[in-house]
């Protein structure tokens, strides 16, 4: 249907819609150009769609291509951007991702046989904490997690009351 003739300049609006992201009009044209066909239910659902067909535009410009790729990635939505273009947007629009970063030194030679399985249990309890808060937890409460693990670890593997003596050492 977008290739007769008769469609031209439908086509044409509807390449500006994808250019612009325009929704409202994208939504108009979509439902007079196509009613037989299924409609997006939502405009996020629309501006999905823009932003998917913007990535496989050539006309598009490279800028704006590479835009709606890293909003697609955001969302864990596929883009159509060519595999040889994706280094240079990601190189444009990097992807920011939170992490927390962790490290456990004892002084004591007894101490560092238990260490591997006290970084086991804190990565654990922070691929929860994680999980738990859709990947962006509070600072303050991974800084604590990670001491509250570290110290209920040290407990199982030493005692109770060495736990005291080894909290000391440290």
């Amino acid at each position: 249907m977008l290739n007769d003739v008769n469609n031209a300049p439908h086509r044409a609006e509807m390449q500006r819609c994808i250019a612009d992201l325009d929704v409202e009009a994208a939504q108009r044209l979509w439902h007079h150009m196509a009613p037989h066909m299924s409609q997006p239910k939502s405009s996020e659902e629309t501006l999905a769609v823009l932003h998917m067909a913007r990535t496989a535009l050539d006309a598009a410009a490279f800028k704006d291509r590479a835009y709606s790729h890293a909003w697609l990635a955001e969302r864990a939505l596929p883009s159509q951007l060519p595999d040889r273009l994706k280094p240079r947007a990601e190189r444009l629009y990097p992807h920011i991702v939170t992490a927390a970063a962790y490290s456990i030194n004892y002084k004591s030679v007894f101490l560092r046989p238990i260490k591997p399985l006290v970084m086991k249990a804190i990565g654990e309890k922070i691929n929860e904490l994680w999980a738990d808060h859709k990947g962006k937890p509070d600072p303050q409460l991974v800084l604590k997690t990670i001491c509250d693990t570290k110290n209920k670890t040290m407990r199982k593997l030493t005692g109770v009351i060495s736990a005291a003596l080894v909290d000391k050492a440290l």
